[in-house]
């Protein structure tokens, strides 16, 4: 983890982990495995047998995981392009709970994830859109649209959760980045959806946006 964080390579540590991966997972806390995992796909390391393990005894992770485990680990599987169908069967499985104690963060990072690799979690999903208005009303703009993105990238229709992002518009176009801006708002139109004070707060705040944003962003928008 420290090495991920400091931007350190570190080869040799990791080949280690790898060739030791069964017997870390094995005994290694969720907190652990997570760590690691998180530590490989942000400095783009390829660890195929210790995804395997975490894919192995993903029953055990995602029944004794925090939701901000959960959520590094599949996260790490979404960058790294790694399909792991057994431990998104088990989030999926654990969806209220996971929803009900994750935070906005948490939340928007597994469903980005689940998007990343198309996996279709109509539970997860429909306890995000049960919980939208605390969600939205805790979350940075980010979790947010990582949130919204999902839906639109896997054609999850969400009302409520859409409905939250309406109201809610003033604040999260003034906090947020283009790039989360123009993600949202693309979701809305993707999905069909009428967000008539959200396309104006961005009027509103259209001299920002162009100056501060990447051409792509602008485009989206």
């Amino acid at each position: 983890w420290a090495c991920a964080k400091l931007g350190v390579e570190s080869p040799n540590l990791f080949a280690q982990v790898e060739k030791h991966a069964e017997r870390f997972v094995k005994e290694g806390d969720p907190q652990s495995i997570a760590n690691t995992v998180w530590a490989c796909a942000k400095l783009r390391v390829e660890s195929p047998n210790l995804f395997a393990q975490v894919e192995k005894h993903a029953e055990r992770f995602v029944k004794e995981g925090t939701p901000q485990a959960l959520a590094n680990t599949v996260w790490a599987c979404a960058e790294l392009g790694v399909d792991s169908p057994n431990l998104f069967s088990q989030v999926e499985k654990h969806a209220e709970r996971f929803v009900k104690e994750g935070d906005p963060q948490a939340l928007g990072n597994t469903v980005w994830a689940c998007a990343e690799l198309g996996v279709e979690s109509p539970n997860l999903f429909a306890q995000v859109e049960k919980h939208a208005e605390r969600f939205v009303k805790e979350g940075n703009p980010q979790n947010i649209a990582n949130t919204v993105w999902a839906c639109a990238k896997l054609g999850v229709e969400s009302p409520n959760l859409f409905a939250q992002v309406e109201k809610h518009a003033e604040r999260f176009v003034k906090e947020g980045k283009p790039q989360s801006i123009a993600n949202t708002v693309w979701a809305c139109a993707e999905l069909g959806v009428d967000s008539p004070n959200l396309f104006a707060q961005v009027e509103k705040h259209a001299e920002r946006f162009v100056k501060e944003g990447k051409p792509q962003d602008i485009a989206n928008t």
